[in-house]
């Protein structure tokens, strides 16, 4: 299938469940293929693990501590506090 990129934006979760299904789809812009959505096989269920491991370190890593003063500072002028 061929769409353009108005067309796949307000049919995207259409698009998405097509490409699951096996359709490739071909996004143009102006006339022009500039992106393809196709679906994937099912991921193994250890495929993600490593990454969740990681992330676990990495917050027990740095659990507890302070965020230096000028970086709170920052936080609070962007939330306009």
């Amino acid at each position: 299938m061929i769409t353009n990129l108005r067309n796949a934006k307000a049919r995207l979760s259409e698009l998405v469940e097509q490409a699951a299904g096996g359709e490739e789809i071909v996004i143009t812009v102006r006339g022009r293929a500039k992106a393809k959505l196709s679906g994937i096989k099912d991921p193994a269920p250890g495929d993600f693990s490593d990454w969740g491991k990681s992330l676990r370190k990495t917050r027990r890593a740095h659990r507890g501590k302070a965020v230096p003063r000028e970086t709170q500072a920052l936080w609070d002028e962007l939330r306009g506090e």
